[in-house]
Protein backbone atom coordinates (compact mmCIF):
# COMPACT_ATOMS: atom_id res chain seq x y z
CA UNK A 1 0.00 0.00 0.00
CA UNK A 2 2.82 2.36 0.93
CA UNK A 3 4.61 1.53 -2.32
CA UNK A 4 1.45 2.32 -4.35
CA UNK A 5 1.09 5.65 -2.53
CA UNK A 6 4.71 6.58 -3.25
CA UNK A 7 4.30 5.67 -6.92
CA UNK A 8 1.16 7.82 -7.15
CA UNK A 9 2.99 10.77 -5.54
CA UNK A 10 5.92 10.48 -7.94
CA UNK A 11 3.60 10.13 -10.91
CA UNK A 12 1.70 13.27 -9.86
CA UNK A 13 4.95 15.19 -9.45
CA UNK A 14 6.15 14.14 -12.90
CA UNK A 15 2.78 15.06 -14.41
CA UNK A 16 2.88 18.48 -12.71
CA UNK A 17 6.42 19.05 -14.03
CA UNK A 18 5.36 18.15 -17.57
CA UNK A 19 2.31 20.44 -17.41
CA UNK A 20 4.45 23.29 -16.05
CA UNK A 21 7.00 22.86 -18.86
CA UNK A 22 4.20 22.87 -21.44
CA UNK A 23 2.77 26.09 -19.99
CA UNK A 24 6.19 27.74 -19.99
CA UNK A 25 6.80 26.62 -23.57
CA UNK A 26 3.36 27.91 -24.63
CA UNK A 27 3.85 31.27 -22.95
CA UNK A 28 7.31 31.51 -24.43
CA UNK A 29 5.99 30.75 -27.90
CA UNK A 30 3.38 33.50 -27.43
CA UNK A 31 6.04 36.10 -26.70
CA UNK A 32 6.82 35.75 -23.03
CA UNK A 33 6.46 38.68 -20.65
CA UNK A 34 8.03 42.12 -20.38
CA UNK A 35 11.12 42.15 -18.18
CA UNK A 36 13.42 44.96 -17.13
CA UNK A 37 17.11 44.71 -16.38
CA UNK A 38 20.40 44.94 -18.27
CA UNK A 39 20.99 42.52 -21.14
CA UNK A 40 23.96 42.06 -23.46
CA UNK A 41 22.15 41.93 -26.80
CA UNK A 42 25.24 41.85 -29.02
CA UNK A 43 29.02 42.09 -28.62
CA UNK A 44 32.00 41.74 -30.95
CA UNK A 45 35.45 43.38 -31.34
CA UNK A 46 34.95 46.74 -33.05
CA UNK A 47 38.07 46.13 -35.14
CA UNK A 48 36.34 43.18 -36.78
CA UNK A 49 33.58 45.36 -38.24
CA UNK A 50 34.54 46.11 -41.86
CA UNK A 51 31.25 47.37 -43.23
CA UNK A 52 28.27 49.26 -41.85
CA UNK A 53 24.95 49.77 -43.62
CA UNK A 54 21.95 51.73 -42.43
CA UNK A 55 18.59 51.00 -44.06
CA UNK A 56 15.81 53.57 -43.81
CA UNK A 57 12.44 53.62 -45.50
CA UNK A 58 13.80 56.36 -47.75
CA UNK A 59 17.04 54.63 -48.70
CA UNK A 60 20.30 53.11 -47.57
CA UNK A 61 23.97 54.02 -47.25
CA UNK A 62 26.99 51.78 -46.70
CA UNK A 63 30.41 52.71 -45.39
CA UNK A 64 33.37 50.35 -45.71
CA UNK A 65 36.80 50.26 -44.17
CA UNK A 66 39.60 50.50 -46.72
CA UNK A 67 43.23 50.65 -45.58
CA UNK A 68 42.08 51.79 -42.16
CA UNK A 69 39.90 54.60 -43.58
CA UNK A 70 36.10 54.56 -43.68
CA UNK A 71 34.79 55.33 -47.16
CA UNK A 72 31.35 55.67 -48.66
CA UNK A 73 30.28 52.91 -51.01
CA UNK A 74 29.71 54.40 -54.45
CA UNK A 75 31.56 57.63 -53.63
CA UNK A 76 35.09 56.93 -52.47
CA UNK A 77 35.98 60.65 -52.58
CA UNK A 78 33.32 61.69 -50.06
CA UNK A 79 34.87 63.48 -47.10
CA UNK A 80 33.77 61.53 -44.01
CA UNK A 81 34.31 62.35 -40.34
CA UNK A 82 36.45 59.40 -39.26
CA UNK A 83 36.14 60.22 -35.57
CA UNK A 84 32.32 60.28 -35.68
CA UNK A 85 32.25 56.99 -37.58
CA UNK A 86 34.58 55.27 -35.12
CA UNK A 87 32.28 56.31 -32.25
CA UNK A 88 29.29 54.83 -34.09
CA UNK A 89 31.18 51.61 -34.85
CA UNK A 90 32.25 51.36 -31.21
CA UNK A 91 28.63 51.69 -30.08
CA UNK A 92 27.49 48.98 -32.51
CA UNK A 93 30.11 46.50 -31.25
CA UNK A 94 28.64 46.44 -27.75
CA UNK A 95 24.84 46.76 -27.70
CA UNK A 96 23.06 46.58 -24.37
CA UNK A 97 19.32 46.43 -23.69
CA UNK A 98 17.37 47.80 -20.75
CA UNK A 99 14.76 45.05 -20.95
CA UNK A 100 12.86 42.58 -23.09
CA UNK A 101 9.35 42.68 -24.54
CA UNK A 102 6.49 40.27 -24.98
CA UNK A 103 4.69 40.15 -28.29
CA UNK A 104 1.63 41.68 -26.69
CA UNK A 105 3.55 44.65 -25.32
CA UNK A 106 5.29 45.17 -28.64
CA UNK A 107 1.87 45.97 -30.11
CA UNK A 108 1.85 49.19 -28.04
CA UNK A 109 4.90 50.50 -29.95
CA UNK A 110 4.72 52.70 -33.04
CA UNK A 111 5.94 50.28 -35.69
CA UNK A 112 5.88 52.75 -38.60
CA UNK A 113 9.55 53.79 -38.41
CA UNK A 114 11.47 50.57 -39.01
CA UNK A 115 15.23 50.79 -39.54
CA UNK A 116 17.99 48.22 -39.85
CA UNK A 117 21.72 48.32 -39.24
CA UNK A 118 23.74 45.60 -40.96
CA UNK A 119 27.26 44.81 -39.77
CA UNK A 120 29.83 43.19 -42.07
CA UNK A 121 32.07 41.32 -39.62
CA UNK A 122 35.43 39.87 -40.63
CA UNK A 123 35.40 36.07 -40.39
CA UNK A 124 31.75 35.85 -39.35
CA UNK A 125 28.25 36.11 -40.78
CA UNK A 126 26.67 39.52 -41.19
CA UNK A 127 24.65 40.68 -38.22
CA UNK A 128 21.46 42.72 -38.56
CA UNK A 129 20.08 44.89 -35.79
CA UNK A 130 16.45 45.61 -36.65
CA UNK A 131 14.77 48.53 -34.92
CA UNK A 132 11.07 47.67 -34.81
CA UNK A 133 9.39 50.71 -33.33
CA UNK A 134 9.29 53.30 -30.58
CA UNK A 135 7.22 54.09 -27.51
CA UNK A 136 7.90 57.28 -25.57
CA UNK A 137 11.71 57.35 -25.22
CA UNK A 138 12.25 53.63 -25.85
CA UNK A 139 12.92 51.57 -28.95
CA UNK A 140 12.22 47.86 -29.53
CA UNK A 141 14.84 45.90 -31.48
CA UNK A 142 16.02 42.42 -32.41
CA UNK A 143 19.41 41.00 -33.32
CA UNK A 144 19.62 38.43 -36.12
CA UNK A 145 19.92 34.90 -34.74
CA UNK A 146 18.17 35.86 -31.50
CA UNK A 147 14.38 35.47 -31.06
CA UNK A 148 14.29 37.88 -28.12
CA UNK A 149 12.74 41.32 -28.55
CA UNK A 150 14.88 43.81 -26.64
CA UNK A 151 14.35 47.39 -25.57
CA UNK A 152 16.90 50.23 -25.67
CA UNK A 153 16.63 53.96 -25.23
CA UNK A 154 15.74 55.81 -28.42
CA UNK A 155 18.85 57.97 -28.04
CA UNK A 156 20.94 54.78 -28.29
CA UNK A 157 19.14 53.86 -31.52
CA UNK A 158 19.82 57.34 -32.90
CA UNK A 159 23.56 56.87 -32.30
CA UNK A 160 23.49 53.61 -34.28
CA UNK A 161 21.37 54.98 -37.16
CA UNK A 162 23.01 58.35 -37.79
CA UNK A 163 22.27 59.97 -41.13
CA UNK A 164 24.99 60.06 -43.74
CA UNK A 165 25.05 63.86 -43.57
CA UNK A 166 25.90 63.72 -39.85
CA UNK A 167 28.94 61.56 -40.67
CA UNK A 168 30.33 63.87 -43.31
CA UNK A 169 32.90 66.55 -42.59
CA UNK A 170 30.55 69.52 -42.41
CA UNK A 171 33.27 72.15 -42.02
CA UNK A 172 33.88 73.35 -45.58
CA UNK A 173 37.48 74.30 -44.76
CA UNK A 174 38.42 71.95 -41.87
CA UNK A 175 42.13 72.76 -42.18
CA UNK A 176 41.39 76.27 -40.89
CA UNK A 177 39.83 75.11 -37.62
CA UNK A 178 43.02 75.70 -35.64
CA UNK A 179 44.59 78.36 -37.85
CA UNK A 180 46.19 81.22 -35.92
CA UNK A 181 47.02 83.16 -39.09
CA UNK A 182 45.06 85.30 -41.54
CA UNK A 183 44.64 84.83 -45.31
CA UNK A 184 47.31 86.03 -47.73
CA UNK A 185 44.78 86.61 -50.51
CA UNK A 186 40.99 86.96 -50.79
CA UNK A 187 38.73 87.24 -53.81
CA UNK A 188 34.96 87.14 -54.13
CA UNK A 189 33.24 87.24 -57.53
CA UNK A 190 29.53 87.90 -57.10
CA UNK A 191 26.79 86.43 -59.30
CA UNK A 192 26.76 89.60 -61.39
CA UNK A 193 30.53 89.45 -61.95
CA UNK A 194 31.47 92.21 -59.45
CA UNK A 195 34.89 91.46 -57.96
CA UNK A 196 36.35 92.20 -54.54
CA UNK A 197 40.06 91.39 -54.37
CA UNK A 198 42.32 91.90 -51.35
CA UNK A 199 45.96 90.86 -50.97
CA UNK A 200 48.86 91.27 -48.60
CA UNK A 201 51.04 94.27 -49.35
CA UNK A 202 54.45 93.90 -50.89
CA UNK A 203 57.50 94.76 -48.81
CA UNK A 204 57.88 98.11 -50.61
CA UNK A 205 54.22 98.96 -49.97
CA UNK A 206 54.65 98.14 -46.30
CA UNK A 207 57.66 100.43 -46.14
CA UNK A 208 56.04 103.40 -47.87
CA UNK A 209 52.37 103.17 -46.94
CA UNK A 210 50.32 103.19 -43.77
CA UNK A 211 50.53 100.54 -41.08
CA UNK A 212 47.90 98.32 -42.72
CA UNK A 213 49.14 95.04 -44.16
CA UNK A 214 46.36 94.56 -46.76
CA UNK A 215 45.79 96.25 -50.11
CA UNK A 216 42.55 96.12 -52.12
CA UNK A 217 43.06 95.67 -55.85
CA UNK A 218 39.41 95.66 -56.95
CA UNK A 219 37.08 97.47 -57.13
CA UNK A 220 39.35 100.16 -55.58
CA UNK A 221 43.11 100.18 -55.42
CA UNK A 222 43.26 101.37 -51.85
CA UNK A 223 44.63 100.27 -48.51
CA UNK A 224 42.35 98.07 -46.43
CA UNK A 225 41.70 98.58 -42.74
CA UNK A 226 43.21 95.39 -41.29
CA UNK A 227 40.81 95.12 -38.36
CA UNK A 228 37.72 95.65 -40.50
CA UNK A 229 38.82 93.11 -43.10
CA UNK A 230 39.81 90.46 -40.57
CA UNK A 231 36.75 90.83 -38.33
CA UNK A 232 34.11 91.32 -41.02
CA UNK A 233 35.43 88.83 -43.57
CA UNK A 234 38.49 86.72 -42.75
CA UNK A 235 37.45 85.23 -39.39
CA UNK A 236 34.10 84.16 -40.87
CA UNK A 237 35.60 81.93 -43.57
CA UNK A 238 36.57 79.03 -41.24
CA UNK A 239 33.04 79.06 -39.79
CA UNK A 240 31.40 78.07 -43.11
CA UNK A 241 29.70 74.69 -42.65
CA UNK A 242 27.61 72.42 -44.84
CA UNK A 243 24.00 72.04 -43.74
CA UNK A 244 23.24 68.94 -45.82
CA UNK A 245 24.51 67.09 -48.88
CA UNK A 246 22.90 66.19 -52.19
CA UNK A 247 22.83 62.43 -52.73
CA UNK A 248 24.08 61.42 -56.19
CA UNK A 249 24.43 64.99 -57.59
CA UNK A 250 23.34 65.63 -61.16
CA UNK A 251 26.19 65.90 -63.66
CA UNK A 252 24.54 69.04 -65.01
CA UNK A 253 25.58 71.55 -62.36
CA UNK A 254 23.30 74.23 -63.81
CA UNK A 255 20.52 72.41 -61.92
CA UNK A 256 22.05 73.91 -58.77
CA UNK A 257 23.20 77.18 -60.33
CA UNK A 258 26.79 75.93 -60.06
CA UNK A 259 27.70 76.13 -63.73
CA UNK A 260 30.40 78.65 -64.61
CA UNK A 261 27.95 81.13 -66.14
CA UNK A 262 25.67 81.24 -63.08
CA UNK A 263 27.74 80.76 -59.93
CA UNK A 264 29.51 83.08 -57.54
CA UNK A 265 33.06 82.23 -56.41
CA UNK A 266 34.99 82.63 -53.19
CA UNK A 267 38.75 82.10 -53.51
CA UNK A 268 41.52 82.60 -50.98
CA UNK A 269 45.06 81.60 -50.11
CA UNK A 270 45.66 80.71 -46.47
CA UNK A 271 48.94 79.28 -45.16
CA UNK A 272 50.03 78.87 -48.81
CA UNK A 273 46.99 76.68 -49.57
CA UNK A 274 44.61 77.81 -52.30
CA UNK A 275 40.87 77.11 -51.95
CA UNK A 276 37.88 77.92 -54.16
CA UNK A 277 34.22 77.57 -53.22
CA UNK A 278 31.45 77.81 -55.81
CA UNK A 279 28.05 79.16 -54.72
CA UNK A 280 24.83 78.54 -56.66
CA UNK A 281 21.08 78.90 -56.31
CA UNK A 282 19.24 79.59 -53.06
CA UNK A 283 16.69 77.14 -51.70
CA UNK A 284 14.71 77.51 -48.46
CA UNK A 285 17.26 79.75 -46.76
CA UNK A 286 20.29 77.81 -47.98
CA UNK A 287 22.66 78.02 -50.96
CA UNK A 288 23.93 75.16 -53.12
CA UNK A 289 27.72 74.93 -53.06
CA UNK A 290 30.68 72.79 -54.08
CA UNK A 291 34.44 73.03 -53.71
CA UNK A 292 36.71 73.22 -56.71
CA UNK A 293 38.04 69.74 -57.47
CA UNK A 294 35.48 67.99 -55.23
CA UNK A 295 32.38 66.10 -56.43
CA UNK A 296 30.09 66.80 -53.45
CA UNK A 297 27.22 69.25 -53.82
CA UNK A 298 25.97 70.55 -50.50
CA UNK A 299 23.85 73.28 -48.95
CA UNK A 300 25.11 76.13 -46.76
CA UNK A 301 22.82 78.22 -44.57
CA UNK A 302 22.61 81.64 -46.21
CA UNK A 303 23.36 83.34 -42.89
CA UNK A 304 26.86 81.82 -42.84
CA UNK A 305 27.88 83.49 -46.09
CA UNK A 306 26.12 86.85 -45.75
CA UNK A 307 29.51 88.42 -45.04
CA UNK A 308 30.49 87.89 -48.67
CA UNK A 309 27.97 90.55 -49.66
CA UNK A 310 29.66 93.30 -47.63
CA UNK A 311 30.36 96.38 -49.71
CA UNK A 312 34.12 96.72 -50.37
CA UNK A 313 33.91 100.37 -49.32
CA UNK A 314 33.24 99.34 -45.72
CA UNK A 315 36.60 97.59 -45.25
CA UNK A 316 38.75 100.32 -46.80
CA UNK A 317 41.11 102.53 -44.84
CA UNK A 318 38.89 105.62 -45.06
CA UNK A 319 41.49 108.33 -44.46
CA UNK A 320 42.44 110.45 -47.45
CA UNK A 321 46.18 110.45 -46.66
CA UNK A 322 48.14 107.89 -48.63
CA UNK A 323 50.75 107.48 -45.93
CA UNK A 324 51.08 107.54 -42.17
CA UNK A 325 50.64 111.04 -40.68
CA UNK A 326 53.99 110.90 -38.91
CA UNK A 327 55.70 110.86 -42.33
CA UNK A 328 54.12 114.16 -43.43
CA UNK A 329 56.63 117.01 -43.67
CA UNK A 330 54.38 119.69 -45.15
CA UNK A 331 50.86 120.61 -46.26
CA UNK A 332 49.79 123.20 -48.82
CA UNK A 333 46.09 124.15 -49.05
CA UNK A 334 44.72 126.49 -51.77
CA UNK A 335 41.20 127.90 -51.77
CA UNK A 336 40.63 130.66 -54.32
CA UNK A 337 43.21 133.38 -53.61
CA UNK A 338 44.08 132.01 -50.18
CA UNK A 339 47.15 129.82 -49.80
CA UNK A 340 48.16 128.09 -46.58
CA UNK A 341 51.60 126.53 -46.78
CA UNK A 342 52.93 124.93 -43.62
CA UNK A 343 56.26 123.12 -43.73
CA UNK A 344 58.76 121.49 -41.42
CA UNK A 345 62.48 120.90 -41.75
CA UNK A 346 64.95 119.00 -39.61
CA UNK A 347 67.60 120.76 -37.55
CA UNK A 348 68.84 117.44 -36.23
CA UNK A 349 67.39 114.00 -35.54
CA UNK A 350 65.31 115.28 -32.63
CA UNK A 351 64.50 118.88 -33.52
CA UNK A 352 62.47 120.44 -36.33
CA UNK A 353 61.59 123.98 -37.42
CA UNK A 354 58.09 124.86 -38.64
CA UNK A 355 56.92 127.64 -40.95
CA UNK A 356 53.50 128.86 -42.10
CA UNK A 357 53.58 130.97 -45.24
CA UNK A 358 57.22 131.72 -44.48
CA UNK A 359 56.63 132.76 -40.85
CA UNK A 360 57.91 130.74 -37.90
CA UNK A 361 55.26 128.41 -36.54
CA UNK A 362 55.00 126.10 -33.55
CA UNK A 363 54.96 122.31 -33.59
CA UNK A 364 51.54 122.60 -31.93
CA UNK A 365 50.08 124.46 -34.93
CA UNK A 366 51.68 122.03 -37.36
CA UNK A 367 50.30 119.00 -35.49
CA UNK A 368 46.82 120.53 -35.14
CA UNK A 369 46.62 121.10 -38.90
CA UNK A 370 47.94 117.62 -39.57
CA UNK A 371 45.41 116.10 -37.15
CA UNK A 372 42.53 117.93 -38.85
CA UNK A 373 43.73 116.67 -42.23
CA UNK A 374 44.07 113.12 -40.89
CA UNK A 375 40.50 113.25 -39.57
CA UNK A 376 39.07 113.73 -43.05
CA UNK A 377 37.64 110.35 -44.08
CA UNK A 378 35.43 108.94 -46.80
CA UNK A 379 31.71 109.37 -46.31
CA UNK A 380 30.45 107.18 -49.14
CA UNK A 381 31.06 106.11 -52.72
CA UNK A 382 30.21 108.32 -55.70
CA UNK A 383 27.94 107.00 -58.42
CA UNK A 384 28.82 109.75 -60.89
CA UNK A 385 31.87 111.97 -60.41
CA UNK A 386 31.43 115.73 -60.95
CA UNK A 387 33.75 117.89 -63.03
CA UNK A 388 37.05 118.49 -61.26
CA UNK A 389 36.79 122.23 -60.61
CA UNK A 390 39.36 122.14 -57.79
CA UNK A 391 37.38 124.16 -55.23
CA UNK A 392 40.07 123.30 -52.67
CA UNK A 393 43.49 121.95 -53.63
CA UNK A 394 45.62 120.11 -51.07
CA UNK A 395 49.21 118.97 -51.57
CA UNK A 396 50.71 116.72 -48.91
CA UNK A 397 54.49 116.25 -48.75
CA UNK A 398 56.03 113.09 -47.31
CA UNK A 399 59.55 112.56 -46.05
CA UNK A 400 61.60 110.89 -48.81
CA UNK A 401 58.39 109.69 -50.50
CA UNK A 402 57.25 112.51 -52.76
CA UNK A 403 53.87 114.21 -52.53
CA UNK A 404 50.15 113.59 -52.83
CA UNK A 405 47.67 115.81 -54.71
CA UNK A 406 44.07 116.04 -53.49
CA UNK A 407 41.32 118.05 -55.15
CA UNK A 408 38.02 118.77 -53.39
CA UNK A 409 34.83 119.68 -55.27
CA UNK A 410 31.68 120.75 -53.47
CA UNK A 411 28.74 118.48 -54.34
CA UNK A 412 26.20 119.71 -51.77
CA UNK A 413 26.09 121.43 -48.39
CA UNK A 414 27.21 118.31 -46.57
CA UNK A 415 29.69 116.76 -48.98
CA UNK A 416 32.76 117.22 -51.14
CA UNK A 417 33.85 114.89 -53.89
CA UNK A 418 37.51 114.01 -53.37
CA UNK A 419 39.79 113.52 -56.38
CA UNK A 420 42.81 111.33 -55.63
CA UNK A 421 45.30 110.82 -58.44
CA UNK A 422 42.86 112.64 -60.71
CA UNK A 423 40.02 110.19 -60.00
CA UNK A 424 36.92 110.76 -57.85
CA UNK A 425 35.47 107.64 -56.25
CA UNK A 426 34.36 108.91 -52.83
CA UNK A 427 32.75 111.81 -51.01
CA UNK A 428 33.90 113.31 -47.72
CA UNK A 429 32.04 115.27 -45.04
CA UNK A 430 31.91 119.06 -45.46
CA UNK A 431 32.24 119.56 -41.69
CA UNK A 432 35.63 117.78 -41.70
CA UNK A 433 36.86 120.13 -44.44
CA UNK A 434 35.41 123.14 -42.61
CA UNK A 435 37.35 122.20 -39.46
CA UNK A 436 40.58 122.02 -41.45
CA UNK A 437 39.97 125.44 -43.01
CA UNK A 438 39.13 126.97 -39.60
CA UNK A 439 42.34 125.54 -38.18
CA UNK A 440 44.34 127.09 -41.02
CA UNK A 441 42.69 130.52 -40.56
CA UNK A 442 43.48 130.48 -36.84
CA UNK A 443 47.05 129.43 -37.59
CA UNK A 444 47.54 132.38 -39.95
CA UNK A 445 46.52 134.77 -37.15
CA UNK A 446 48.79 133.16 -34.58
CA UNK A 447 51.24 130.68 -36.15
CA UNK A 448 53.42 130.44 -33.03
CA UNK A 449 50.67 129.63 -30.54
CA UNK A 450 51.36 126.75 -28.16
CA UNK A 451 47.79 125.74 -27.15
Amino acid sequence: MKRQTAVLIWASAILLLVVTCCIVFFVSSMGGSTKSGTYQAFVCPSGKIEGYSVYYKSGVYTIEKEDGIWKLEGDRKADLDQSAIEKMIGASSNISAIGTLSRKDLEKFDLSDVMTVSLDIDGADDVDIRFLGTLDSQCAFRVSGDRTTYVMYQTSRDILTQTLDSLRVTSVFPQLADADTMPDYYQYIDYDGAVTEVRLKTSSELATGKNNKYMMERPYRREVDDDLFEQQIAVKIPAIKAKSFVNTPDDDKSVYGLDKASRAELSFTWDKQRETLYLGKSENGAVFAMKEGKPEVFLINSSLIEFLQIEPFFVLDSGILKNAAEKVTGVKVEQGDMVYDITSSKINDETRQYFLNGKAASSYVFNEILESLGDISFKNEIDKAPQNTGDILITVYYENEGSQSISLVKTNEKSYAVFLNGKAEFEIYSEDVDELMEELKEAINNPARMD
